[in-house]
C-alpha cells in the first residue's frame, strides 16, 4: 500500500507541472514558426524546415498546426502539409497514453487538469494575451509593410 501512495504521489506531481510545462512548449513551437515567417519576409537567414517538424513530434503538434495557420506560413509545401497533421495525431497518441496510464493510478486526468488550470489562470490569461498582442501586431505590421 506504501508503494502504491509513492506511486500515485509521484505522477500526481509529474502531472500537476506537465500540462504547463506542454503550454509553454507549444507556445515556443509556435513562436518558431512566427520568427521563420518573419525572416522569411525579410530575406533573413532561415530557420531549417527540420527545426520545425522535429519539436512538433516532441508534443509541439498543437504550436505547429497554430503557427502554420496563424501565420500562413510553410501552407503549401508538401512536406508541411503532410508531417505536422501526422504529428498532431501522434501528439493525441501520447496524450492519451498518458491518460490512461494515469487512469490505471487511480489519478483522474481531468479534475487535475482543471484544477491546474484553475490555479495558474491569471498566469495562462497573461501567456493569451501576450501572444495575442504579438499576433495582431505582427498582422498589422505585415498589413502596413505591403502599402
Amino acid at each position: 500500500m506504501l508503494n502504491y501512495l509513492k506511486i500515485r504521489s509521484k505522477y500526481n506531481n509529474m502531472f500537476t507541472i506537465l500540462p504547463f510545462i506542454l503550454v509553454i512548449w507549444n507556445i515556443i513551437v509556435f513562436l518558431l514558426y512566427g520568427v521563420d515567417k518573419i525572416k522569411a519576409m525579410t530575406d533573413a537567414w532561415r530557420i531549417k524546415e527540420r527545426t520545425l517538424i522535429i519539436p512538433a513530434f516532441l508534443l509541439g503538434g498543437i504550436g505547429a498546426v497554430v503557427g502554420m495557420l496563424v501565420f500562413w506560413h510553410k501552407i503549401r509545401k508538401p512536406l508541411f502539409f503532410i508531417l505536422i497533421p501526422i504529428a498532431f495525431a501522434f501528439n493525441v497518441l501520447i496524450f492519451s497514453i498518458i491518460n490512461a496510464t494515469l487512469e490505471e493510478h487511480n489519478i483522474d486526468y481531468l479534475s487535475t487538469f482543471i484544477a491546474f488550470v484553475n490555479y495558474n489562470k491569471d498566469i495562462l490569461f497573461d501567456i493569451f494575451i501576450v501572444i495575442s498582442t504579438i499576433v495582431i501586431l505582427w498582422r498589422i505590421f505585415k498589413g502596413l509593410s505591403k502599402k
